[in-house]
């Protein structure tokens, strides 16, 4: 979908799981030419929060199943906080977050995302 852009660039994603850490490794390796703004949106469920502490982020779920996501790329990553729709059924819709991890850079550019459950 990239390579029709006037500078293409090319995206690999690899996903590995470590059973024993139950720990999800995703890796981005973005290639081509020219500056790009890259964009990763993670969709949470109605009513998961989350606190962003420089590259990591963690979920804040009451039931105590919560998620720590750290981000380790070449170039440093901005973090923001969206609003977006949920929907769990045909015409059913609900406000939930969405956490985007973004930068401007120029390729090649490579990302780690590792997601661990936050054991209590």
């Amino acid at each position: 979908g990239y390579l029709r852009l006037s500078q293409p660039v090319m995206h690999e994603r690899t996903i590995s799981f470590d059973k024993q850490c139950f720990s999800w490794l995703i890796k981005d390796e973005l290639t081509g030419e020219g500056i790009h703004l890259f964009e990763w949106f993670f969709h949470f469920d109605v009513g998961i929060d989350f606190t962003i502490n420089g590259n990591e982020v963690r979920t804040n779920c009451q039931d105590g199943n919560n998620l720590a996501i750290l981000f380790k790329a070449t170039e440093k990553l901005s973090f923001s906080r969206e609003m977006s729709f949920v929907s769990k059924g045909y015409g059913e819709k609900e406000l939930g977050v969405i956490l985007v991890a973004s930068v401007q850079a120029v390729c090649p550019i490579i990302l780690n995302i590792t997601i661990n459950q936050i054991l209590n």
